[in-house]
């Protein structure tokens, strides 16, 4: 684990859905990193208010840990012909 000022952290990487959340984890198995990270994935719903309630329940039920919460999304682009990450 890493710290960042207060102690080990984990990292939270949440997206509206569960197809963007797999090519978030194919993007970052390809980086072939030499430190094993503690990632956590949490799928949110479409939306402020899902994306809200959906953490804040998660952060309710691992209240333990301290994370780095990054939020990632491709605000609604589907097109699978072209590349979405770059």
């Amino acid at each position: 684990m890493f710290s960042i000022i207060y102690g080990p952290m984990k990292i939270l990487i949440c997206a509206a859905t569960s197809p963007e959340l797999k090519t978030i984890k194919e993007e970052i198995k390809k980086l072939n990193l030499k430190v094993n990270l503690p990632i956590e994935y949490l799928c949110t719903g479409i939306g402020n208010i899902s994306t809200t309630l959906s953490l804040t329940e998660y952060l309710t039920k691992h209240s333990e840990n301290d994370y780095v919460i990054v939020n990632i999304g491709v605000c609604g682009y589907t097109q699978t012909k072209e590349t979405c990450i770059q």
